[in-house]
C-alpha cells in the first residue's frame, strides 16, 4: 500500500533499497487482478515498511475494508476446481493448473467424501477420464470431465466459513501510534498487530502503542527485537520483559522475535559473524540456542519467558555463559544434574582469581584444543562442560525425543503459531 519509509536508521537496509517513500500505491487493481485470476483469497499480506508514516493512511484503511476485509469479516474458499479449469481453458499456466486439478480431485477423492458408495462412484468417473495418475492426467481430460465433475466437486468441497486476517508483515512504527491511527487500525481484522521495538530508548512510544491496541481490541501482538547492534544483552532482556508485563497486564498475547543485527556494507556484510560492541560470540550462539528451541518465537508467558531467558538479568546472563548443549538439551542436562553441577562451578569461578582467564575463553566461543588456550587444571576440568557438543547426545536417545516433543507441544499450543501468516527465521 506504500512504498519506501520515511526514516533512516542506520541499520536498515529500506532507505537504499527503495529510497523514495510513496505515502500510497494503487492496490485495487492488482487486488481485482489476482481475485480474477486465482479466485478471492483468505488473508492480506502487505508489506509496508512503514505504513504509519503515510499522510493517506485512512485512505489506505478503507481500502483495505473495500477489498472485504473489514473487522469480522469471513471467508469461505471459492471453487478452486472452477478456478483451475477455467485458467487452463485460457492457457494460463497449464503445467501449474494440470498439477492442482489432479491434487484436488484426489484430496476430495480421500479426505473429502467419507461415503465409501459415493467416494468409488467418484473414483469410477476419476479413472474413466484417466485422471487417478499424473503421468495420465491431461489438460484435454481435465476439460472434458469438468461438467461430470464439477457438480461432485462443488458438493463435496470445503465451504467452512474461515476469519480473515490483514497483516502488515514488515511490522509498523510505533513513533507513529496515535489513538486515531490505533482506532483506525482496528477497523480492519489485524492479525498480529507487529510493532517494532527496535532498541530500549523506544520503551515510551512503544508501551503506549500496545496500551492503545487493547484500548482498541486488538489482542494478539507480535514484535520485533533488534539486537547485536549498539544494544547491551540486559536491553534484549528488559525489553523482552516489558511485553511480559504488557501481556499481563492487559491480558493480550504478545509474541516476540528477536533479529540479530548484520551490517549492511563492508567485510562484515558478506558474513553472519558480525559481533556488536556489547556482545561476544557466546553471548549470539546462546541466544540462537534458545530460539532454536523455541522456534525463533519468544511466547508471553511468563513460566515461558523465564525459563527460556531466565527470572532476571544475573540469571540471564548466566544461562547466556551456559555451554551450548545445555541450553539446547535444557530438562535432559537438568534431569541428569550436570547443569546443577556446572551452575555450582561457575559461580564459584566467578568469585575466583582466575575469572577474567576464563570469561575470555567462553566468551570467544571457541573450545577446540583448550589445553592451548590455558595450562590451569581447574580452568580446564570447568571447561570440560563445554566440550559436550550436540552430536554427543543420542538423537535416537527416547529422553531426548521426549523433551524435544514437550518443547514442540509447547510451539504447537501457542495460538500465535495458527495466527501467523509466515514464520520469521533468522
Amino acid at each position: 500500500m506504500t512504498k519506501g519509509c520515511t526514516r533512516k536508521c542506520s541499520f536498515c537496509s529500506v532507505p537504499i533499497l527503495e529510497p523514495t517513500y510513496k505515502p500510497k500505491i494503487n492496490t485495487i487493481d492488482k487486488f481485482k487482478e489476482i481475485k480474477d485470476r486465482f479466485g478471492e483469497q483468505q488473508n492480506l499480506l502487505l508489506m509496508d515498511n512503514n505504513v504509519l508514516a503515510s499522510p493517506q493512511f485512512v485512505e489506505i484503511i478503507d481500502e483495505i475494508k473495500a477489498m472485504g476485509f473489514y473487522k469480522g469479516a469471513t471467508f469461505v474458499e471459492p471453487n478452486q476446481f472452477e478456478i483451475a479449469i477455467k485458467n487452463l481453458k485460457e492457457g494460463f499456466n497449464d503445467i501449474a493448473f494440470i498439477k492442482k486439478c489432479f491434487y484436488l480431485l484426489n484430496e476430495l477423492l480421500t479426505k473429502r467424501i467419507k461415503n465409501k458408495d459415493k467416494a468409488e462412484e467418484f473414483r469410477s468417473i476419476l479413472d474413466s477420464y484417466h485422471l487417478l495418475n499424473i503421468k495420465t492426467t491431461t489438460k484435454e481430460n481435465l476439460i472434458n470431465s469438468f461438467p461430470e465433475l464439477n457438480p461432485l466437486f462443488e458438493k463435496y468441497r470445503d465451504k467452512t466459513a474461515k476469519a480473515r486476517y490483514v497483516d502488515f508483515n514488515q511490522g509498523t512504527d510505533a513513533r507513529y501510534v496515535t489513538d486515531e491511527l490505533m482506532n483506525k487500525m482496528s477497523e480492519i481484522p489485524i492479525r498480529p498487530l507487529r510493532v517494532a521495538f527496535d532498541y530500549l530508548g523506544m520503551e515510551k512510544q512503544y508501551v503506549n502503542a500496545v496500551r492503545l491496541a487493547a484500548k482498541y481490541d486488538i489482542k494478539e501482538l507480535s514484535n520485533y527485537l533488534l539486537y547485536n547492534f549498539k544494544d547491551k544483552p540486559e536491553e534484549l532482556y528488559r525489553r523482552m520483559e516489558i511485553n511480559i508485563e504488557l501481556a499481563e497486564e492487559l491480558n493480550l498475547h504478545i509474541f516476540s522475535f528477536p533479529m540479530k543485527y548484520i551490517p549492511l556494507f563492508g567485510e562484515d556484510a558478506k558474513h553472519r559473524e558480525y559481533v556488536g560492541n556489547h556482545w561476544n560470540k557466546k553471548y549470539i550462539r546462546a541466544i540462537q540456542s534458545i530460539l532454536n528451541v523455541t522456534k525463533g518465537i519468544v511466547a508471553s508467558g511468563r513460566n515461558f519467558f523465564e525459563r527460556a531467558f531466565g527470572k532476571d538479568v544475573n540469571e540471564f546472563y548466566e544461562i547466556l555463559h551456559m555451554p551450548e548443549t545445555y541450553i539446547v538439551y535444557r530438562s535432559l542436562f537438568e534431569e541428569t544434574g550436570l547443569t546443577d553441577i556446572w551452575k555450582s562451578e561457575f559461580r564459584a569461578i566467578k568469585e575466583s582469581n582466575f575469572w577474567d582467564e576464563v570469561k575470555i575463553i567462553i566468551e570467544n566461543s571457541d573450545f577446540k584444543n583448550l589445553e592451548d588456550k590455558t595450562k590451569n587444571p581447574d580452568i580446564l576440568s570447568f571447561l570440560k562442560h563445554y566440550t559436550i557438543t550436540r552430536d554427543d547426545v543420542n538423537e535416537e536417545d527416547k529422553e531426548v525425543e521426549k523433551i524435544r516433543k514437550r518443547y514442540n507441544n509447547l510451539i504447537k499450543k501457542d495460538k500465535f503459531v495458527n495466527l501467523t501468516l509466515t514464520y520469521d527465521f533468522e
